[in-house]
C-alpha cells in the first residue's frame, strides 16, 4: 500500500519512521507547506518529496494527516473527494459541523476516515476494558509541559480530547451537564481546563489538564461499586483493588489479597504493567492498515471521533463563559 504523510512537525516525523519500518508499506511522498522542510526531510530519510499537496494526494493509496487541526476539515475533506483513505490525527476537527461533514464525505465516498486517537491503544487501557468497568466517579489529570506546538487549539482540543474519548468509551450514556474553568496563561487560547461531566446514568467525571506544568502526568482513576481501578497512562500500568469475592474473572494467580478488610469480605489487588516498551504508534498505524485492506473496524470510529470534538466544544463553551463572568466581575 502506497502512504503519503503530509505535516511534518514533530509528529509527524514520528509517524513517518514509523512508517518507514512498516513491511509491504511504501511511502510514496511527503509534503510540507514549508518546502525546505519537505526537501530536508525528504533527503533524512530517503523518500521522495511532493512539490504539492495535490501531487502527494495524487500518489497515495492512503494519506496519512499530521497538520495542525485547524487544516484537518479543509485537507481532509480535498483526501476523501480524491477517493483516498484518510488517517487524521485527533482531533478529527476544530468544530462538530466540521467533523459532521467529513464523516458524511467518508459514507459517500466509501473511503475510510481512521481518527488517531492514540490512548486507545495504551495497553492500560486495553487491560482496564477486560474489567467490563461500570464508573460511578472518574478522575482525570493530564499534564504536560509547555510546547509552541499545537497552540492553533486550546487545551480542551489539544490534551484533554484525549480523555473524553476514553471517558466517553467507559461510560455507557450521554453526557449532560457540563461545567467548566478555563484560563488562558502563556498563550491566547486556555492552557489548563478543568471539566466536571455529568452522565445520564449518573456518573460524573472530573478531568483536568494542563499544558503549562512542570513534570509530566496522565493518571486515570476510576471508582465503581465495590472496585477501584488506577491507571497510570504514562507508565502505561494499572492497579485494580476488588472486593471479594467478585473477582470471578480475573485469575486467581493474579490477586493479592491485601490486609484489609469491610466487614467479612476482603480486598484483592491485581497489577498490570507493560512488559516491555509497547509502541502504541505502531499499533495505531498497523490498524489503519488492516482497515484500509481488510474493511475491518477501527477501534475508534469516525462517530466517536465525531462525539468527542462534540464534548470537547461543550467543555470550552462552559469555560469560556465561566470566563467570562469571572473577567467582568
Amino acid at each position: 500500500m502506497k502512504i503519503g504523510l503530509t505535516g511534518l512537525g514533530h509528529l509527524g516525523k514520528l509517524h513517518l519512521k514509523s512508517w518507514l519500518a512498516f513491511p509491504k508499506i511504501e511511502v510514496a511522498a511527503i509534503f510540507d507547506i514549508d518546502p525546505a522542510k519537505t526537501r530536508e526531510t525528504a533527503a533524512d530519510f530517503g523518500v521522495s518529496a511532493a512539490s504539492s499537496f495535490e501531487e502527494l494526494v495524487e500518489k497515495s493509496e492512503a494519506v496519512d494527516l499530521v497538520t495542525p487541526t485547524v487544516t484537518h476539515f479543509e485537507l481532509g475533506k480535498r483526501i476523501l473527494e480524491a477517493g483516498r483513505n484518510l488517517f487524521v490525527e485527533k482531533p478529527l476537527t476544530s468544530y462538530v459541523d466540521e467533523a459532521e461533514k467529513l464523516m458524511e464525505l467518508s459514507e459517500k465516498t466509501g473511503r475510510l476516515l481512521f481518527i488517531g486517537h492514540i490512548e486507545r491503544f495504551n495497553p492500560a487501557f486495553e487491560k482496564l476494558l477486560s474489567f467490563s468497568p461500570q464508573p460511578l466517579f472518574i478522575e482525570v489529570h493530564r499534564l504536560a509541559s509547555f510546547s509552541p506546538r499545537n497552540l492553533d487549539v486550546d487545551v480542551v482540543l489539544d490534551l484533554m480530547i484525549h480523555d473524553l474519548d476514553l471517558v466517553l468509551k467507559l461510560v455507557k450514556s450521554k453526557p449532560g451537564e457540563v461545567r467548566a474553568s478555563l484560563a488562558p496563561v502563556l498563550s491566547a487560547q486556555p492552557d489548563i481546563a478543568n471539566a466536571r461531566i455529568a452522565f445520564e446514568n449518573g456518573c460524573v467525571a472530573n478531568l483536568t489538564a494542563s499544558r503549562i506544568s512542570v513534570a509530566k502526568m496522565r493518571k486515570f482513576r476510576l471508582f465503581q461499586k465495590e472496585a477501584y481501578f488506577s491507571l497510570d497512562l504514562l507508565e502505561k500500568n494499572l492497579e485494580a483493588y476488588v472486593l471479594l469475592p467478585n473477582t470471578s474473572h480475573i485469575p486467581a494467580e493474579e490477586l493479592v489479597r491485601l490486609p484489609l478488610s469491610f466487614g467479612e469480605r476482603a480486598i484483592a489487588m491485581t497489577q498490570f504493567q507493560t512488559a516491555s516498551e509497547s509502541d502504541m504508534l505502531t499499533a495505531e498505524l498497523s490498524e489503519f492498515v488492516a482497515a484500509c485492506q481488510k474493511k475491518t473496524l477501527p477501534r475508534v470510529t469516525a462517530r466517536e471521533a465525531l462525539e468527542a470534538v462534540r464534548l470537547a466544544r461543550k467543555v470550552t463553551k462552559a469555560g469560556l463563559t465561566s470566563l467570562a463572568v469571572l473577567q467582568n466581575a
